[in-house]
């Protein structure tokens, strides 16, 4: 299970064979005599076999006499070592043991107990069945059978599951050693971690790690003292295994050459590049900013692959040739696609008895559409804008339906007209994500970003004109009054913030939920604001009071989606719970739930004359809903080969924009449905 050593003195991974390190020259502490096979420890664990030996430790195979269960024993040798290495090996125990007691995940082994004598400390894990994966990886290329795009998709995946728990931890536990040597391959195909024995928590205001260790090819360049490990070391390693598992290369033998992956034909393989570029950037700032974001990225691509290998099912639209055009030094992209649009049967979700029905809930008052019962329309991109660099996260259409306001995570708020020849403006903003709207009139956008502030800027020339810095963590929502008069602004602080559009000056703070707020959306006449929450509610409140007026609980999961029909008749929302519900905001009642889709629901949007409702999905799809009637999809919009993350419908009714983890913003017709 221990496939390194890790030289004492200077911190340097080196293979079990070496008796001095490769860096320093230090004899390597590999010197203590281990339990024999047959041993009984703390008269309980039967000693069966050696697994493995590293640095200052052994893992054994045993058997806990007393359930009968197998663990793993890890034995910590302190035989020999001089009074500095006996500290530094108790202290390597005491973290890990502290580590392992605090993690309740099934991709590590759970910790059973730990003892001493007088030579020695132990821990008792989780015994994991299975090879390393760098022994399951030496084994297929011997056989000749290299891993394949979409089993290295799944296995780093699984990866990106385990460390995005590890990093969720408070504070953040940091694995800094991630290689196939320290990964279980166990029933059938489940990846675990094993070794925590460098691990630490991450250190808020710590200008570099206290030791320099990490394995030679995997450890990001900052564990070797340029600064403090964090969530982005683990996803420089995490992109070093994605590179090793796709091109079969020891990256310790030589740095990573992705020009030797030839991606570029593989369906999602460039997307893949750019982020393994983005991941092994030197620079831990200029990585992801977090496993989640990788792993939403890697989803997405999954997605599509599975997508493509079910076209007879889900029609994905041809991709779009693509004509650059310039004016004033600016590039624009037009995509023109001469293929009819194309009708199949569309996937269907048999939820209940394998029966395409609408069903009406006894006793609920409302309808709940489980399954469509005839093909959807599939639609056609008309216009595809492709000037960010990472994903798109947040659009606004300006009054008059020209141009379009598009907020993405590569930091730019960028302003373009439609399918035209026009310059574009491209806003440099800081750690920009989430919400971008016009101002009712047309002279102002405000725009929002993770570090806790709204910045509203001239529309015509894209000049600041004021920050608004009311809250005191990322704001996810902003919106305009229908008068223009205000702004609200929801926050992962749980506040929604109403303040003037001129001045700045809050007038109302409204802090009843008890979660990161999503969205907003104001209702027809201004009066009062729906706001969307993690905590699993959508409240509708009272702009004037911030009093509440109606609490909508109905929804599974953490509520992201949020929009008042233009009639004022009707509130959408949307969660990770994957529902859509529509229902009445004047007393909460439930008017109907839409289960289409397969992931969770990030934005909707309702058409101009309320008839309709847009719902954009981590499934990659848009999809429209007969909202005025029995809540049937009419149209499916997939064009995107990512998650939709954002998505607006035109003022003028003709046209909806989706934007993506794809990097793109799609412009398309919704169509009249079938």
């Amino acid at each position: 299970m221990i496939s390194t050593l890790f030289c004492p003195t200077c911190g340097a991974a080196n293979e079990t064979t070496q008796m001095r390190c490769f860096a320093c020259g230090a004899m390597l502490l590999n010197n203590g005599t281990g339990a024999q096979d047959g041993t009984l420890l703390l008269g309980r664990y039967q000693i069966l076999a050696t697994l493995g030996t590293g640095g200052f430790s052994r893992v054994y195979q045993a058997q806990d006499t007393h359930t009968g269960q197998a663990v793993a024993i890890k034995q910590i040798n302190l035989h020999g070592l001089t009074p500095e290495e006996t500290i530094d090996a108790t202290h390597t125990f005491n973290r890990e043991k502290a580590l392992l007691a605090s993690i309740n995940h099934s991709q590590v082994p759970r910790l059973f107990a730990h003892f001493q004598d007088r030579e020695h400390w132990y821990l008792v894990l989780e015994y994991l069945d299975g090879p390393t994966l760098e022994t399951y990886l030496e084994t297929r290329q011997g056989q000749g059978k290299p891993i394949l795009f979409a089993e290295a998709l799944s296995m780093i995946l699984q990866v990106c599951r385990v460390l995005e728990y590890l990093h969720s931890r408070q504070p953040a536990i940091i694995f800094r050693d991630l290689k196939p040597g320290n990964i279980i391959r166990h029933s059938g195909d489940k990846l675990s971690l094993i070794d925590f024995g460098i691990a630490r928590h991450y250190q808020r205001g710590r200008v570099r790690d206290t030791q320099l260790l990490g394995s030679p090819g995997y450890a990001a360049p900052e564990q070797y003292g340029r600064a403090q490990t964090s969530p982005q070391s683990d996803i420089y390693s995490l992109g070093v295994l994605f590179y090793a598992l796709l091109s079969g290369e020891d990256p310790s033998q030589r740095d990573p050459d992705l020009t030797m992956l030839r991606l570029q034909y593989q369906p999602g393989g460039a997307q893949v590049l750019v982020l393994l570029e983005q991941m092994l950037a030197s620079d831990p700032g200029a990585r992801p900013r977090s496993v989640r974001e990788v792993r939403s990225e890697l989803e997405g691509l999954q997605q599509f692959q599975s997508n493509l290998q079910d076209r007879g099912r889900i029609w994905i639209p041809p991709t779009p040739q693509t004509y650059v055009t310039t004016s004033g030094g600016q590039q624009y992209m037009q995509s023109h696609i001469s293929v009819p649009t194309q009708r199949r049967m569309g996937r269907r979700r048999v939820l209940i008895g394998g029966l395409g029905i609408l069903a009406a809930v006894s006793g609920g008052g409302y309808l709940l559409w489980q399954n469509q019962p005839r093909s959807p329309q599939l639609l056609n991109p008309y216009y595809v804008y492709r000037g960010h660099k990472n994903s798109v996260t947040g659009i606004s259409w300006s009054p008059d339906g020209q141009s379009v306001a598009s907020l993405a995570l590569d930091d730019t708020l960028q302003i373009w007209r439609v399918s035209s020849q026009n310059d574009r403006i491209v806003l440099w903003g800081s750690e920009t994500e989430g919400g971008v709207c016009w101002s009712p009139g047309g002279a102002r956008i405000a725009f929002s970003s993770q570090i806790s502030d709204v910045t509203v800027c001239n529309a015509t020339n894209g000049i600041d004109i004021f920050n608004y810095s009311g809250h005191h963590a990322a704001v996810a929502a902003v919106a305009y009054d229908p008068s223009g008069a205000n702004v609200a602004s929801a926050s992962d602080d749980t506040t929604v913030q109403v303040w003037d559009s001129q001045s700045g000056i809050i007038s109302t703070n409204y802090a009843n939920h008890t979660g990161a707020v999503n969205a907003l959306s104001w209702s027809p006449d201004g009066s009062q604001i729906a706001s969307a929450s993690d905590d699993g509610t959508v409240r509708v409140w009272d702009v004037t009071t911030g009093s509440t007026l109606v609490t909508f609980s109905g929804h599974s999961g953490s509520v992201r989606a949020v929009a008042w029909s233009p009639d004022g008749l009707s509130v959408a929302s949307g969660s990770t719970g994957t529902e859509i519900k529509i229902w009445n905001p004047t007393n909460g009642s439930e008017l109907l739930t839409y289960l289409g889709h397969r992931s969770s629901i990030n934005a909707v949007t309702w058409s101009p004359d309320s008839s309709q409702l847009a719902s954009a999905s981590d499934d990659m799809t848009v999809q429209i809903l007969n909202a005025s009637g029995n809540g049937a999809l009419s149209s499916t919009y997939a064009g995107h080969s990512a998650a939709v993350l954002t998505v607006a419908w035109s003022p003028d009714g003709k046209f909806i924009a989706s934007g993506s983890a794809d990097k793109t913003v799609q412009v398309w017709k919704p169509g009249s449905g079938s």
